[in-house]
């Protein structure tokens, strides 16, 4: 991904050897070399999954291009940096647009126009179904989101359920900076037993028990009154609503 960024600028690369000798500000380009290579070396070894894991290295990216381009415009026209500039941006908004590669894809224009209206609509669900009382919100931990949800929404009691080789091991519980964890031996997860328990999954239903009826936001959220007892199946792990403080105490 930070390699594919780099493409708008490195073109450029070429056309400084003439100017090497000028005193220009290339010598930095060393401690920038020690800067990205190690990190770039790692993410090779190890693995890249997404493309913030790569952040450690994208300043030194960043600051390369920047040098790379004003070594090249110092002594030319106005005209001739507007056309470099303009080459670099156009590059730039092409890779936004069109990926190049499966790992940058995540950072293009749709995919980061698609998270920020699950976000926004996340948030908006949240803050709607919470009003003033209490509330739970259950989510997979592969769903990153859950960290949104304990700074947007800190007073909610966040549940997230851990998978070990596809079944729910343990659940994770946030209430503001306090947190628990609970083993899940039978696969059950205990729910407070007030105010509103939610559900966050594009692709499932929770399923209520006991004649409870589940309300429905954008598809995205689904909630329903907690009460003492009530039992819920959702992603083969079952709730029931007890054995859990409400939003507001330690969980």
């Amino acid at each position: 991904m930070v390699l594919s960024g780099a493409l708008s600028w490195a073109w450029a690369v070429p056309f400084l050897i003439p100017k090497s000798s000028r005193g220009s500000n290339l010598a930095v380009l060393p401690l920038l070399a020690w800067w990205f290579f190690p990190g770039l070396l790692f993410y090779a070894i190890v693995h890249v999954g997404d493309p913030d894991h790569t952040l450690s290295i994208v300043p030194a990216t960043c600051v390369a291009g920047a040098v790379v381009l004003t070594t090249l415009t110092r002594r030319a026209s106005r005209a001739k940096t507007a056309v470099v500039i303009s080459i670099c941006v156009l590059l730039n908004f092409c890779l936004f647009i069109k990926p190049i590669s499966k790992t940058a894809a995540a950072s293009t224009l749709k995919p980061v126009r698609w998270t920020d209206r699950y976000i926004s609509n996340l948030i908006d669900g949240v803050r709607r179904i919470q009003g003033g009382g209490p509330l739970t919100v259950v989510l997979e931990d592969g769903a990153g989101v859950w960290r949104h949800l304990t700074y947007y929404a800190p007073q909610a009691h966040v549940v997230v359920i851990e998978r070990g080789n596809g079944r729910p091991v343990a659940s994770r519980h946030y209430v503001g900076t306090r947190t628990a964890t609970r083993a899940l031996a039978d696969g059950i997860v205990a729910l407070p037993a007030c105010g509103t328990v939610a559900w966050v999954d594009l692709a499932y239903r929770p399923v209520a028990h006991g004649g409870v009826a589940l309300n429905s936001y954008r598809s995205l959220i689904y909630f329903a009154p907690a009460r003492a007892g009530g039992s819920f199946d959702f992603r083969d792990v079952h709730f029931v609503a007890g054995g859990e403080p409400c939003s507001g105490e330690s969980p």
